[in-house]
């Protein structure tokens, strides 16, 4: 999927990127040298089966 970078947190091996998809903030964890910038719009493949859910109320993990 097509996603833009709002933020992107350069965390020495892995960089932190935040988007949304539709009105669903997330993050993304990515390799550093993927050299990715804030406002691109970048090609997401999400593994679902490596994928953490939080509730936005109590943020608690609910997978």
């Amino acid at each position: 999927m097509d996603v833009k970078v709002h933020v992107s947190e350069l965390l020495g091996s892995e960089t932190l990127i935040y988007s949304k998809i539709g009105s669903q903030d997330f993050v993304a964890r990515i390799d550093s040298r993927a050299n990715i910038s804030v406002n691109a719009t970048i090609k997401l493949a999400i593994d679902m089966n490596k994928a953490i859910f939080f509730d936005k109320t109590t943020e608690k993990r609910i997978r």
